[in-house]
């Protein structure tokens, strides 16, 4: 019948065409439409034809044969070449956070991370719990877990803290401020540091309705809405993905291992884009192998990145009691290693009937081989069997009577893939893996890797239904696959790298506590000695002062003042200042000038004059003086005198004499004395007061004239001192350096000497001094305030009253004050007043501390539970590392011919750091076990260190035979 009907409209004969049809009917314009169009097509197959065979023989002159023509040149095909567009991947399209396949339909969230460190077991458990009954709402569906990583956004964080330092304090940068962020920057790139980013697919669908993706995904809005409200609701906080997160996990898998710089255009995936993701990367793959090759050459990269990669599978998972037993979920624990690893899991929820159709299965099995021993051989059956009949009763018990979800039950498929530049390298990093896991898991490395490794790509299928995995929701929550450490900023200066449940980098911003957190800027460094405290508070202060931030330092032990060295730190020259106080000017340290008069301007509030505010700190200014002054003369006295009545009623007389301004001098207090004493004003006293006086002035004169005295007792006729301009100053370290601080076993005894004594009224005094400087500037303007051995202020009244204002002033003033100590004990953290420092910690830096004491103080500054175990944490904070010490070498007959010194090969200093946590209501915390980390400054390195110089007692000698010929040996001293 077509014959007849290609005849009929090539012909034009009508009558031809009435007899093709089956029913004739009478010709009409429909009928002639459709001849005319026929004669068209006719023409244009004609015209075709023609130039098919103009090419056939165009081609066959040059050569081609019949064979391949027929082939290249068929009937009815056009003679251009044919791509083949269809890709080998399952992804046909992406809309947003769904992903289309030829088949099933995946929609995919973001999984907010989250940190349990120092957190408390209950606050642990109960999260688990949630996450599990977060799980069991997704019942009935199948679950793609992919945690992978992406590198730490260096160049952001670089841009970032440029930006926000050139914002705040632009006129005060140092000159070097560009080659000091550089020297981060490229350490930070060198470090290859990675942040964890943990996504979850859902399944939707295991068909496709219709082959527009855009249909399709109009069909199933309702249902991808409704899922993104469950687990937006749920504790895993999950969001939908955004268009970025797709292009990252979808290039981030296709390139798998390697390390992606930056992605490409963010945009949806159509089906003729998918072919272009298997461009980003080649996988070569040997037979039998167990590993494969990934060459890709990501955005921006000009030369081909190659990785090998081994996916291995989760064979057998032994008991692990998290986080009573261990400090990390067992798929978190990967987050250990210093590589990064990625995670795919393909896990079905199972129905709870399913699940008991299941286990009545598996009892009835286990009970007909128990017979089967029991009647047929008259035996008992093995501990194995028995073992697996209480486990199923225990699980069928776990489902009746659970009414959370946390008994639901699952079947999953886990798979790790592990990178590394070389074969070699991916086997030792294959072993690291092992051994991070010990007997808790088993991984295999099965042999067909290009399509396990296909599994992490989304939309891909499951390569095989080995190696499954049935547990409980609650066992799948135990693996806090979202789990990582999160602290700092992703501005400001870097710190160093977390140490604990994972490795990341950490960026820090010195002001944002008060700036946008609204909370206090103390911070306490504490640490036993040689944990790294000075260090630590040296960095800080050297990397605030790099951007911008004015900053005052009290250093008792003169370790921070090469910072004001050029030849240490040639970047702060003509920045920095170094003040020895125990060489200062006479009434340096004078106990009324060191606190400082509030300024009018600094009580403006809307344009307006806080009268009242600003007389009640000048009150309280004044009232500090009189107990500074009070504390200081005290404080020169033996302990008998101190608790003398009559001690007390003559220097509160001889005070009242002189008003408390901060012109005022405490030679004028000894006048007073010495007119006590004379019965010249206050004749009510009796005489033992008058004979007290006299003691008194002569013990003060005696006192007044020593280095330290004159500190504190300037000459009668001397006029104020003026304060020191420091404008163009960005760095003031202050030092006492030749006084010696009494220890704190001292202190506790109450019998301190004089020179304890006097030692401590001055670290007293200059602490004041430093404090001053802070209200002397703008009020909005960054500050720091660091003051080393903190112990001894706490010590006196006046010096916990420093600490303290210092602390409640930090927020008004925009201060960074840093407090450093050896022993958290030094301060009173358990006092129940807002003002208690306890209450006013925003961040804290603890090191190495051994007493139990202190190490339960220390928790409590870091806002981490006591008595769960956290103790011994602070006492394993000092990396393990050869003993400093020296080498002894002998010779053939054990005689010693030199020695040479023996240095610590690890020098990184470990704190557990604390700061307030954004996301948190009410004083919550994140607290993480960081690596302090210098190694971009190593001229600071050089600068802060306060070990001793290494020596070498070999010189001059001359030089031994070869120990292997002569049969010496070398021997550690400690």
């Amino acid at each position: 019948m077509s014959n007849k009907w290609q005849e009929a409209m090539q012909q034009g004969e009508a009558e031809k065409l009435n007899d093709a049809q089956a029913k004739p009917k009478k010709e009409g314009l429909a009928d002639r439409a459709s001849a005319g169009l026929g004669r068209l097509l006719s023409m244009q197959r004609s015209e075709a034809k023609e130039r098919r065979a103009g090419v056939k023989a165009a081609l066959k002159q040059q050569g081609v044969t019949d064979k391949e023509l027929a082939r290249d040149l068929k009937p009815g095909k056009s003679s251009k070449a044919a791509l083949e567009s269809k890709s080998s991947l399952k992804m046909e399209a992406t809309i947003g956070n769904v992903v289309f396949t030829d088949t099933d339909t995946w929609c995919w969230f973001s999984v907010m991370p989250t940190s349990h460190g120092f957190s408390p077991i209950k606050d642990i458990e109960e999260a688990i719990r949630e996450d599990a009954k977060a799980y069991a709402k997704l019942v009935g569906r199948r679950l793609h877990v992919r945690s992978t990583t992406r590198p730490y956004p260096v160049a952001s964080w670089a841009k970032d803290t440029y930006d926000d330092a050139v914002a705040a304090n632009g006129d005060r940068i140092p000159e070097g401020y560009g080659d000091f962020l550089t020297r981060s920057q490229t350490h930070m790139q060198g470090s290859n540091f990675s942040e964890k980013w943990v996504h979850l697919g859902v399944k939707i669908s295991s068909f496709r309705r219709f082959k527009d993706p855009k249909r399709e995904y109009r069909h199933h809005r309702e249902t991808i809405d409704d899922m993104g409200r469950v687990l937006g609701a749920s504790s895993l906080n999950a969001v939908e993905a955004t268009n970025e997160d797709m292009e990252w996990l979808i290039r981030r898998s296709i390139a798998l291992g390697v390390n992606l710089p930056r992605i490409g255009v963010v945009s949806d995936y159509t089906e003729d884009d998918i072919p272009s993701l298997e461009d980003a990367a080649v996988w070569t793959a040997d037979p039998l192998t167990k590993h494969l090759t990934v060459s890709a050459m990501p955005e921006g990269v000009t030369t081909e990145i190659e990785r090998k990669v081994s996916v291995l599978t989760l064979s057998r998972l032994g008991d692990m009691t998290f986080p009573e037993e261990t400090q990390s979920g067992w798929m978190q624990r990967t987050d250990r290693l210093n590589f990064p690893v990625e995670w795919s899991a393909f896990i079905d929820v199972i129905p709870e009937e399913k699940t008991k159709s299941w286990l009545r299965g598996r009892l009835d099995l286990i009970a007909d081989q128990v017979k089967h021993y029991h009647e047929d051989h008259a035996i008992k059956a093995p501990k194995s069997l028995l073992r697996q009949d209480a486990m199923a009763m225990q699980i069928q018990e776990q489902i009746d009577s659970d009414h959370g979800g946390l008994a639901v039950r699952t079947i999953g498929w886990y798979r790790v893939a592990v990178s590394g530049a070389s074969e070699e390298e991916l086997n030792q990093r294959v072993q690291a893996l092992r051994k991070a896991y010990g007997t808790r898991a088993e991984f295999a490395q099965t042999r067909n890797q290009y399509h396990h490794a296909r599994e992490f790509i989304p939309g891909e299928p499951l390569a095989t239904p080995a190696y499954q995995r049935r547990m409980s929701t609650a066992m799948l929550a135990a693996a806090v696959p979202h789990g990582t450490a999160e602290i700092g900023d992703r501005t400001g200066i870097h710190m160093g790298y977390t140490a604990g449940t994972a490795i990341r980098s950490v960026a820090w911003h010195t002001h944002w506590d008060m700036e946008r957190r609204d909370v206090s800027g103390l911070m306490m460094i504490l640490g036993g000695l040689g944990s790294g405290k000075t260090f630590a508070l040296g960095g800080i202060t050297y990397g605030a002062v790099m951007n911008g931030v004015r900053a005052n330092v009290l250093d008792p032990s003169d370790r921070l003042g090469r910072l004001c060295d050029p030849a240490y730190v040639p970047e702060l020259e003509g920045k920095a200042r170094y003040v020895n106080l125990m060489k200062g000017r006479n009434g340096e340290l004078n106990p009324y000038r060191v606190v400082a008069d509030p300024r009018k301007e600094h009580f403006m509030k809307d344009g307006e004059f806080q009268e009242e505010e600003y007389l009640r700190e000048v009150s309280f200014a004044e009232g500090t003086r009189g107990s500074l002054m009070n504390d200081v003369l005290r404080s020169f006295l033996s302990k008998n005198n101190q608790t003398s009545d009559e001690v007390e009623t003559v220097l509160s007389r001889a005070m009242s004499e002189v008003q408390p301004v901060r012109t005022a001098s405490p030679t004028r207090i000894l006048i007073a004395l010495e007119k006590i004493a004379d019965a010249k004003i206050h004749t009510d006293l009796q005489q033992e007061h008058r004979i007290k006086a006299r003691d008194l002035v002569n013990e003060y004169s005696r006192l007044a004239k020593t280095s330290i005295g004159k500190l504190i007792f300037p000459d009668p006729d001397a006029a104020p001192l003026a304060d020191d301009d420091d404008d163009d100053m960005l760095l003031t370290v202050y030092t006492l350096n030749g006084m010696s601080i009494p220890s704190a076993e001292v202190i506790a005894s109450g019998n301190i000497p004089e020179s304890a004594r006097m030692a401590m009224a001055v670290m007293t005094l200059a602490a004041w001094l430093v404090q001053s400087r802070i209200y002397m500037g703008d009020i909005n303007e960054r500050k720091l305030l660091a003051i080393d051995e903190g112990k001894v202020l706490n010590q006196i009244d006046s010096g916990r009253n420093l600490l303290t204002k210092s602390a409640t002033d930090s927020r008004k003033f925009n201060l960074r004050a840093l407090y450093a100590a050896q022993n958290a004990t030094h301060f009173d953290l358990d006092g129940d007043s807002e003002d208690s420092l306890g209450n006013l910690v925003g961040a804290a830096l603890v090191g190495d501390t051994q007493e139990a004491t202190a190490q339960k103080a220390a928790l409590k500054i870091l806002g981490a539970p006591t008595d769960v175990g956290y103790e011994g944490i602070l006492g394993q904070l000092r990396p393990r590392s050869k003993k400093r010490g020296e080498r002894v070498h002998r010779d053939a007959d054990g005689k010693i011919i030199g020695r040479s010194a023996v240095e610590d090969t690890n020098k990184k200093r470990h704190f557990i750091f604390s700061v307030r946590d954004d996301t948190a209501v009410g004083n919550q915390r994140r607290i993480e076990r960081i690596v302090y980390d210098l190694d971009a400054h190593p001229h600071v390195m050089k600068a802060l260190a306060s070990a001793p110089a290494p020596y070498d007692r070999t010189a001059g000698l001359k030089e031994p035979k070869e120990e292997a010929e002569i049969g010496g040996h070398d021997e550690n001293v400690a």
